[in-house]
């Protein structure tokens, strides 16, 4: 669950600490920043790596889908994770089309495979040890979805 305007450390399983999720915008949030927290909010709560990767990500990042110009801010610190539309400047930038973000989010590619791909480019700011931190935090683990395509 995104907590929304809320800054709390979430008890996760096995008892380790997921960090909150806030939307400052609450509902009126762009659907990107809300979709994005949902995504995050997950993937903490079911994936301890993606739990410990936010956990221990410092920084800013920018998540932005060129082809509708919509961008996000994902801001990590002690506890928390704060999604604010627009972008800050000076922090890196992770940039692709909506489509392309939305199959990385979603399990069916790999940040890595994307990037090799140019399907998404990344822009140099200040703090970038935040990046594979917040792309880990974002992925989905292909093993998800082939367990249920086996059912």
């Amino acid at each position: 669950m995104v907590e929304e305007g809320l800054s709390r450390v979430q008890s996760g399983a096995r008892g380790t600490a997921v960090p909150a999720v806030s939307v400052p915008g609450g509902e009126e949030a762009s659907g990107l920043a809300i979709m994005i927290a949902g995504l995050l909010a997950d993937n903490m709560r079911d994936f301890r790596s993606r739990a410990r990767a936010a956990r221990l990500a410092r920084g800013a990042v920018v998540l932005r889908a060129a082809d509708r110009g919509i961008a996000v801010t994902l801001s990590f610190s002690r506890g928390e994770v704060v999604i604010t539309d627009g972008a800050v400047a000076g922090v890196p930038l992770i940039a692709g089309a909506w489509l392309d973000l939305a199959r990385l989010c979603s399990g069916e590619g790999s940040f890595a495979g994307a990037l090799i791909r140019r399907q998404v480019r990344v822009h140099r700011g200040h703090g970038m040890a935040v990046v594979p931190a917040a792309a880990l935090a974002l992925s989905v683990p292909r093993s998800f979805y082939e367990n249920d395509r086996g059912s």
